[in-house]
């Protein structure tokens, strides 16, 4: 009987699956694509496997726009998976040095075995709560931070916690960014982004087709130049390799003055 997302579309063999305390892990394959689900209705992660860093789902595309407005040093994804964030930082953002933080070890044997997680000092993974790691040294030294923890049931729901993302802003570098990937239409959601609100000089959604709402939040506001940046998100679409500057003109603005956005969202750019 099928019983992930990827089972029932018959995207590819299953190739290895694993168990521990916290579930599945699962890992299919076809000529062109790899995934890793928890074994449930969601995908955590596909890779094309002919080019580890290209981003397959929008929703991870649509995180890395904080890379139109600042040139990042360093970056931590929370949350590895199949590595889709990790590998494309790597593979195409030479100059970024990479942290990811992982609570489960069995992924982070699968993602470095199945889906090309590279072993290089650039990188480090370390197996670990993502709550206690965000307490430790990185505290106002991170460029960028990707907040992407997603379990069998859907997503985590510390991401949504006012005392999580308080930990966000305090981990950021004074110009730091940090991308959330949460659910749109729950109002859960939307206190979470009245929380970042309060804490971010400047915090953008993008509404994605898939039902994902993408997050994004500056510590210090951008620079607004409309032109500038949409030749920006053109050279950056350019070097990725995959559509971008769709997401970016779909970003809209969440004003302090303005907390009828979900109702009413309004393009910045």
């Amino acid at each position: 009987m099928c019983n992930t997302y990827a089972e029932m579309l018959g995207v590819g063999n299953k190739i290895f699956e694993a168990r521990d305390s916290l579930g599945p892990v699962k890992v299919f394959d076809n000529d062109y694509e790899r995934y890793l689900t928890f074994g449930s209705i969601y995908e955590l992660s596909c890779q094309k496997k002919s080019d580890p860093g290209f981003l397959m789902h929008e929703h991870t595309r649509a995180m890395i726009l904080p890379l139109v407005f600042q040139e990042p040093g360093n970056a931590v994804v929370l949350g590895l998976g199949g590595g889709s964030l990790v590998n494309c930082l790597y593979h195409r953002f030479p100059e970024i040095t990479l942290e990811a933080v992982e609570r489960r070890q069995i992924v982070i044997d699968i993602a470095q075995h199945y889906f090309a997680i590279p072993n290089d000092p650039r990188l480090t993974i370390r197996c670990q709560d993502a709550e206690d790691f965000m307490t430790g040294p990185t505290r106002g030294t991170v460029d960028l931070l990707f907040c992407d923890l997603f379990n069998a049931n859907g997503m985590d729901e510390v991401q949504r916690h006012p005392a999580f993302l308080s930990n966000c802003h305090a981990m950021l570098s004074e110009k730091g960014w940090a991308a959330f990937n949460y659910f749109n239409g729950h109002a859960e959601t939307a206190e979470a982004i009245q929380s970042l609100e309060e804490q971010f000089d400047a915090v953008y959604t993008c509404y994605l087709f898939t039902g994902n709402l993408i997050v994004l939040a500056a510590k210090q506001s951008p620079d607004k130049d409309h032109a500038g940046l949409v030749e920006r998100a053109k050279r950056l679409e350019r070097h990725l390799g995959f559509p971008l500057v769709n997401h970016f003109l779909r970003l809209n603005s969440v004003a302090q003055e303005n907390r009828a956005w979900l109702n009413s969202p309004g393009p910045v750019f």
